[in-house]
């Protein structure tokens, strides 16, 4: 037998179990603050405004398309531990408006908020 992973259908379920844990402290973190909540794919990301403070503070702002329509209206996201404000979201649509302020650089964010990211949406 070869070390060498295979594109077989079992290397795909692996690889969807391992998504699933990546997610699955994102998931928790979002039944923590109760409403709906909705698993998605990043497909895009534009970024509008970046900064910091001058507190230590980081702002930034962007628009996120998502890989399915979403169902509801949502407050936040959280991704890898990181909470983002969702300032606009519509029912059916894929387009999510957002900010994060906080204590991580603008590359730390720009570097986590990327396509391919799993993120977990939280509705009020």
């Amino acid at each position: 037998m070869s070390d060498k992973p295979s594109d077989t259908p079992q290397s795909s379920v692996q690889q969807a179990v391992a998504l699933d844990q990546e997610v699955a402290g994102e998931t928790l973190a979002a039944g923590q603050l109760g409403g709906s909540m909705m698993q998605n794919r990043v497909v895009s990301v534009s970024w509008s405004a970046e900064g910091p403070t001058g507190q230590g503070i980081t702002v930034l702002t962007g628009t996120l398309t998502v890989a399915v329509a979403l169902p509801a209206s949502f407050s936040a996201f959280i991704l890898a531990g990181v909470s983002f404000t969702v300032s606009n979201s519509a029912v059916g649509g894929t387009g999510i408006w957002f900010s994060y302020s906080g204590s991580r650089s603008v590359m730390a964010i720009r570097d986590l908020v990327v396509p391919g990211a799993m993120i977990a949406l939280v509705g009020n």
